[in-house]
Parts: structure tokens; sequence; C-alpha cells
């Protein structure tokens, strides 16, 4: 689950780790990030995001609203397996016991997952990148990519990602087309 919403919301590792089901809407087709589970001075502790943008509502695809139905499923099997053990957070990921899931590992099951799949060595953190490059190169506003991801201002997301996926060359073509349809009307008159 985590790894899905980073691939399809564009959400950091902390983020996801923190999405509480007070925070998802099914019926709406959205979750509100609200909170993070980040390194504290004793350890992790769940905050605010560093900035108001960080605080954002995001549609979700069909495909993440399904994979939520079906957790919520399983953390009712494990509350009910665990029993009086169970020290349930509200999150949307937890361990079998409730607790809130340890980024450290986290990190080490995302890597063991990679080597076993055969895939390439990313950061989890490329699940995000990815996941802005794919919308801006479906032509998505990039202020749209840009409050999805938290940004402060769109010209983080801009400076990060519009040399993703050959957005120059598409832009080359469409002023070739502009240029070209100016041509043949200059030419015909």
């Amino acid at each position: 689950m985590i790894i899905l919403l980073a691939a399809t919301c564009g959400l950091r590792r902390g983020e996801a780790i923190a999405l509480r089901w007070e925070d998802v809407d099914l019926a709406k087709g959205t979750i509100t990030i609200v909170q993070s589970y980040t390194r504290g001075e004793k350890g992790h502790i769940f905050q605010e995001p560093k900035t108001t943008a960080g605080i954002r509502a995001i549609a979700l695809p069909q495909i993440t609203i399904d994979a939520l139905k079906k957790q919520k499923v399983l953390l009712a099997q494990d509350k009910l397996a665990a029993g009086a053990k169970y020290n349930d957070h509200g999150l949307v990921t937890q361990t079998k016991a409730g607790c809130p899931i340890s980024p450290c590992y986290f990190e080490s099951r995302w890597r063991d997952m990679l080597q076993k799949s055969g895939l390439p060595r990313i950061r989890y953190h490329d699940l995000r990148h990815t996941h802005a490059s794919l919308l801006i190169l479906k032509d998505i506003n990039p202020k749209i990519v840009s409050e999805r991801l938290g940004h402060s201002s769109v010209g983080i997301t801009l400076d990060r990602y519009s040399h993703t996926y050959g957005v120059d060359y598409k832009a080359a073509e469409e002023l070739n087309v502009i240029l070209e349809t100016r041509n043949n009307t200059i030419i015909r008159a």
C-alpha cells in the first residue's frame, strides 16, 4: 500500500506511513494529507507537513480506491487475530499489531522486493518522481501536479520535472505545427 500511494498519488514515504483512515474518503475518492511520520529527537513521531502546501487533498485513481478497500479488510483481520494486543493507530498501513511501520523496516523490505523481482535498484522516492513525470508527460497542468506533490510552488515542480520524457521535443513539435499552419496561410494569401 505504501508503494501504491507513492506511485499513484505521489506521497512521500512519511506521508504514506502516516495516512489515517479518517483522512480517506472512499466515496469521494480522495485522501487528505495532514501529517507525516518523521524522525524526531527520540525516535519517529507524527507531525504536520513542513509547509502549508503539504496539507492537501488528492484525488485517487480507481486502482488505489480498490486497493484501499482490500487494505481495510486485511487490517480488520489483523486486528481480530491480534485481539487485545492490537494497538490501533487508525493508520492505513500498520504492523500486524497495529503500530506504525518503521521507515527503516520499510526501506529494508523495499530493497528486498526490488532484488527478488529483478527490478533495478531505485529509491522509494523515485516512485514519487515517476508519478510526477508521468502526469507531466500526459499534459496534466503543472499546477495540479504541484498540488498533488505538496510543493510550495509550481516553480519547484517545473524545475524538477519539466525536462522529463522529451517535453521539450513536444514543445518543438507543437511550435512546428503552429508555424506550418501560419506559413500555409501566408502562401495562400
